[in-house]
């Protein structure tokens, strides 16, 4: 059962840097793709250990170029996770990226010709009415903000990203992959460094305004995260690390709820009792729809 200690490490890990994240862009970076750029040069240097530390196995040229691919899939995952972030609470975003397992179903579906069972669509059903639920402010005027839609392309990422990774880890090692794809992310990054080069510049020297200590820490964060996220996906499997993955948003509603009530100057979400419902039983129900499709 290691898979599993990798896995809910993973998924604890993330939900700390949600939270570190969100305070970040409410109080300190306005551009969010700095954190993306940074997270990409932690990478490279994580990478970078691995091969003096681990090292790294041969490969054929289809599984190099499908890692490399994965990396630049991921830096577009994480683009829209800080945009979403920057425009919604850290705890309505998070939920919603637990639509990445319906992605999974209907690529499935489509490509392998599968068919839906009865417990696959109340899951469907499910998941759905919970995205819905925790994604309205005001249920006279039901609409979708723009954040719903960074989610939406990051949870097709996902759903791609995890899939992928399930198929390329049953037979290449962690540490290898790791590389790769973090080399990946690296090279597709360099346009985004060019064309916030300005912001760049201003955040190396001045890193206490933008908060470049705190942008490392929650990078490093995740970067970790990724890595036995990885480990727990290699040694179980991508539907089982999903499964896992769908309590990250009841973690991520714990500690926001917990830092907006105890420490508000660092997080203000909504903690009124009406809205803490809506939000509890809106995760409940995302959660058992993921349980459902898997």
């Amino acid at each position: 059962m290691d898979w599993l200690w990798f896995s809910l490490s993973s998924v604890l890990l993330f939900a700390l840097a949600n939270v570190i994240d969100k305070g970040l862009l409410t109080h300190r970076v306005k551009n969010p793709y700095l954190p993306v750029i940074v997270d990409m040069f932690l990478g490279l240097i994580f990478a970078g250990a691995v091969v003096v530390l681990v090292g790294i196995s041969p490969v054929s040229t289809p599984a190099i170029l499908a890692m490399l691919g994965l990396g630049a899939i991921y830096l577009g995952i994480l683009a829209s996770y800080f945009k979403a972030m920057q425009l919604e609470e850290v705890s309505r975003v998070i939920p919603l990226y637990n639509l990445d397992v319906f992605f999974v179903l209907v690529f499935s579906i489509v490509f392998l010709g599968k068919i839906f069972e009865f417990s696959q669509i109340a899951g469907i059903l499910a998941l759905l009415g919970g995205g819905l639920l925790i994604s309205q402010h005001d249920f006279s005027k039901i609409k979708f903000g723009k954040a719903a839609l960074f989610v939406l392309v990051g949870a097709i990422g996902l759903s791609i990203y995890f899939t992928v990774s399930d198929y390329l880890l049953q037979g290449v090692d962690v540490a290898t992959f790791f590389v790769y794809m973090r080399m990946g992310a690296f090279v597709a990054a360099l346009p985004l460094v060019w064309i916030h080069r300005r912001d760049v510049r201003a955040m190396m020297t001045q890193p206490v305004k933008y908060g470049l200590g705190i942008i490392i820490l929650s990078e490093s964060i995740t970067v970790i995260s990724t890595f036995l996220g990885s480990s727990g996906i290699q040694q179980s499997s991508g539907a089982f690390h999903s499964a896992i993955s769908a309590a990250q948003p009841v973690f991520v509603f714990l500690l926001a709820t917990g830092v907006s009530i105890f420490f508000p100057r660092l997080l203000q979400e909504e903690v009124k009792g009406a809205t803490l419902l809506q939000k509890g039983i809106a995760i409940l129900l995302i959660f058992i729809g993921v349980q459902l499709l898997q």
